[in-house]
């Protein structure tokens, strides 16, 4: 069983900076640094027999608007719906935070399960030899009654 837990600041980034080296450069051949966002950030954790197996970060880039990144879930473990949970988990986040929407900055490998969670492209851009696609999703700002009004 999977085990989640979102760890605000450098907290989190200390718990997960091997595992996303491990996925994200070692693996993937991305970019990974740590930044200035790493403790203002929301990091949230999935561990399976206490060994980390899944990963990603949310944090805020400007009035109403947050971003995710660096979702990152072990080899093995993905297309088993594990980093939709992180996502889903992220944007429940966000929107406790009053987030209107989310930014992700996705390299090419990730564009089509962004796709799937109901992210648009706004712009493909390059850098550093890799592709990659800023995306948007609008937020709900209200959740609908419990039940319908009387």
């Amino acid at each position: 069983m999977i085990k989640f837990k979102i760890i605000k600041g450098i907290e989190g980034y200390n718990q997960a900076k091997d595992f996303r080296e491990q996925v994200l450069k070692n693996e993937m051949n991305l970019p990974e640094f740590s930044d200035e966002n790493e403790e203002n950030a929301f990091h949230i954790l999935g561990r399976e027999n206490d060994e980390v197996m899944c990963y990603g970060r949310l944090y805020k880039i400007g009035e109403y608007v947050f971003s995710i990144d660096k979702v990152c879930v072990k080899k093995e473990d993905r297309k088993q719906y594990v980093g939709d949970t992180i996502l889903r988990a992220l944007e429940d986040k966000a929107v406790g935070e009053i987030a209107a929407f989310i930014i992700v900055l996705a390299h090419q490998n990730a564009w089509e399960f962004f796709e799937h969670e109901d992210y648009v492209a706004l712009e493909e851009y390059e850098e550093n030899g890799i592709l990659y696609r800023k995306m948007k999703k609008d937020l709900p700002q209200s959740l609908p009654p419990l039940s319908p009004p009387i």
